[in-house]
């Protein structure tokens, strides 16, 4: 197996990476006490974009 294939090593990252998103957004909304979405929310560190991508739960 070559570890460095681009497509291989996506899939096997994907398979790899836990979810935690809906459990953090959900204690974010409790926290933060959110009936509505925000009107922005950042992301530092983004890496692949998942967490950016889960942020759309509580910001537009």
């Amino acid at each position: 197996m070559n570890y460095f294939n681009r497509k291989t090593a996506a899939e096997r990252y994907s398979r790899g990476r836990p979810d935690f998103h809906s459990n953090t957004l959900k204690h974010i909304k409790e926290y933060l006490q959110l009936d509505l979405k925000l009107d922005k929310a950042l992301d530092i560190a983004c890496g692949t974009g998942l967490s950016t991508k889960a942020l759309l739960d509580i910001a537009n």
